[in-house]
């Protein structure tokens, strides 16, 4: 494959300072916690890619949930001008939870099928004094 989603992030927002370096803010790096249904969360995605070659590529991406709301598809293209990494994120995506199960980014390459390269677990936390 001439690029490949090494590292996908799903948080709370991504900024960008002045100097370029991004930040990641909220990083859900266990389970996507939410304290009752149905829920609403504003969510970002930041994705690390890397390509062995040089060249651009046109990606699509969507954001399932266990709801099964309508997934908003992210189109872009993302060049490379050598061989190496580059990075693509973006913020303020609502996703409307209403019950425990998954949440699946998935990403399609041009000419290609839909491929999951995330997928995190939604609970809903225990109430306080309750053993797990």
């Amino acid at each position: 494959m001439p690029i490949e989603a090494v590292a996908v992030i799903l948080c709370d927002d991504v900024r960008t300072e002045v100097s370029q370096k991004e930040i990641l803010i909220g990083v859900y790096n266990q389970d996507v916690i939410v304290p009752a249904y149905p829920a609403t969360l504003r969510c970002a995605v930041w994705i690390e890619y890397e390509s062995a070659e040089s060249g651009t590529h046109s990606l699509e991406l969507r954001v399932l949930t266990p709801s099964g709301n309508p997934a908003p598809l992210i189109g872009f293209e993302l060049t490379f001008l050598e061989a190496g990494t580059a990075t693509f994120s973006f913020s303020g995506l609502p996703l409307r939870l209403e019950h425990d199960g998954e949440i699946v980014i998935q990403q399609k390459l041009a000419g290609a099928d839909w491929v999951a390269i995330k997928r995190k677990q939604v609970r809903r936390s225990l109430p306080v004094g309750t053993a797990s």
